[in-house]
C-alpha cells in the first residue's frame, strides 16, 4: 500500500509513529470528535501499512482534545524532519474525509501546515488531489458495479 500511495515503502520508526498520531488525531478531531468512520479508515490504513495491533490500540487512549497542536507538530518535526510533511497532510485529509472534510478539521490542518511553514497553496493542491482521488474511486465503483451486489452490504 505504501508504494502505491507514496511511491516508496518505508519502515516507520516507533518514535515517528508516536509523534505522528497525536497530531493526526488533533486534526481529524477538529470538528469535535474522531468519528467511527474516521477511526475505521485510520485503523484500516495502519493495518495495511503493517502497524502492529497493540500499537494501534494505544491510539484509542489519546485524548485529541488535550493535544496542543503546535507543540505536537514541533515534536513530530523533531523526530521526522521535513521528510514526509506533505504526505502527513495528505493522510490527515484522507482520514478527515472519511465522514466529510469539515471546516474545523481544515482549520487545524492549515494551522499544522503553518507551523511547518508549508504554504497554503500546497495545502490546497493536496486537498485537490484527495478530491480527485475520491472522484476516481466513485467512478470506479459505479463502472465496476453499476448495480449494488451482495458484496456491498446493507
Amino acid at each position: 500500500m505504501q508504494r502505491e500511495v507514496y511511491g516508496v515503502a518505508l519502515e516507520w520508526p516507533l518514535e515517528v509513529i508516536q509523534a505522528y498520531i497525536p497530531v493526526l488525531l488533533k486534526i481529524v478531531g477538529g470538528d469535535g470528535e474522531v468519528s467511527d468512520a474516521e477511526w475505521d479508515y485510520l485503523l484500516g490504513r495502519a493495518r495495511a501499512m503493517g502497524i502492529p495491533d497493540e500499537l494501534i490500540h494505544s491510539w484509542t487512549l489519546i485524548d485529541h482534545r488535550a493535544v496542543d497542536l503546535k507543540s505536537a507538530v514541533r515534536s513530530l518535526y523533531e523526530v521526522a524532519g521535513s521528510e514526509g510533511s506533505y504526505a502527513f497532510l495528505y493522510d490527515a485529509i484522507k482520514v478527515s474525509s472519511a465522514d466529510g472534510y469539515h471546516e474545523a478539521e481544515r482549520a487545524q490542518l492549515i494551522a499544522a501546515a503553518e507551523t511547518l511553514e508549508i504554504p497554503l497553496a500546497l495545502v490546497q493542491q493536496i486537498e485537490a488531489l484527495v478530491g480527485i482521488e475520491e472522484q476516481v474511486r466513485r467512478m470506479r465503483v459505479e463502472l465496476l458495479y453499476p448495480q449494488r451486489t451482495k458484496f456491498h452490504g446493507g
